[in-house]
């Protein structure tokens, strides 16, 4: 199987050609240019996992701890590009914060197993792939009647791809200015096909507070060491309800996701910008 399939290197060549100083705010209905992107992102989608049934039908169900679990680091390398596959026609089509976070994770992981250049292209793919994720959280984070979910979701992703920003800090800047294209054109191209993101929208505190007004125990959560943890426990309040998000109106978060968008190029930007050493 061709890693071309992974790696993107159409839409890294597309992306270098044209730049997207602002990208327009999108339309309700895809234009033509947003539905050719779309399609030379799936254009060499190759063969989907022997069980993409069984992953479908986790999506419908929104049934995330399964697909997350099956999707995780213990894949087989043998299943880990079919994967890929899967998981890039559920992103590149708009679908949820979810799909991004594990095929940024698929990617890096991959990434790790190959000899350069290969490697070091996958991982420019991640660094773009993590940016479209910050996006998503940025531009679709205001459609959460739950202010606090998306904002946790902003902070777990920062935390658990800080090797991957730190590697895009470390990019030359035509290399940075090339994965910032493509989270551009990508976020441009499916933004009138995302809908309303039941994972973005879930894990604040609407929703633990409907677990514990449910009879939910907090239970003490385990926790690494870390020089930068402060001391105390934490603690995870499991889900006994069958919890599901509310949005705001269209009206209430349209003028906030514009103005973000105005400004996306700029906020990609400052997340790729190395930290100044300390003094």
């Amino acid at each position: 199987m061709s890693l071309k399939r992974a790696i993107l290197a159409a839409v890294f060549s597309a992306a270098a050609s044209g730049t997207i100083a602002a990208a327009p705010a999108p339309s309700p209905s895809p234009s033509p240019a947003q539905d050719r992107i779309r399609a030379a992102l799936s254009a060499d989608i190759g063969p989907m996992p022997s069980d993409a049934a069984v992953l479908n039908g986790y999506v419908t169900r929104e049934d995330w701890t399964p697909l997350i679990k099956r999707l995780g680091p213990t894949t087989a390398p043998s299943e880990v590009l079919l994967d890929l596959n899967w998981e890039r026609s559920k992103v590149v089509n708009g679908g949820n914060f979810l799909f991004d976070i594990v095929y940024v994770n698929t990617l890096w992981k991959t990434a790790n197993s190959l000899p350069e250049p290969a490697a070091d292209q996958l991982r420019q793919t991640a660094v773009a792939f993590a940016l479209y994720g910050l996006a998503l959280v940025d531009l679709d984070g205001p459609r959460c009647k739950d202010p606090t979910a998306p904002a946790r979701k902003v902070q777990q992703a920062m935390t658990n791809w800080a090797v991957i920003i730190r590697y895009g800090q470390s990019l030359p800047p035509q290399q940075q200015e090339v994965v910032k294209q493509v989270a551009l054109k990508l976020e441009w191209a499916t933004a009138p096909v995302r809908a309303n993101d039941p994972v973005l929208c879930r894990g604040g505190m609407a929703e633990m507070q409907a677990n514990l007004a449910a009879g939910a125990k907090p239970r003490e959560a385990p926790t690494a060491p870390s020089p930068n943890t402060l001391p105390g426990k934490t603690y995870d309040v499991p889900n006994v309800v069958d919890y599901k998000p509310e949005y705001l109106a269209e009206a209430l978060w349209k003028p906030i996701v514009d103005a973000r968008r105005a400004k996306l190029a700029e906020t990609f930007a400052s997340v790729l910008k190395a930290p100044t050493p300390a003094g």
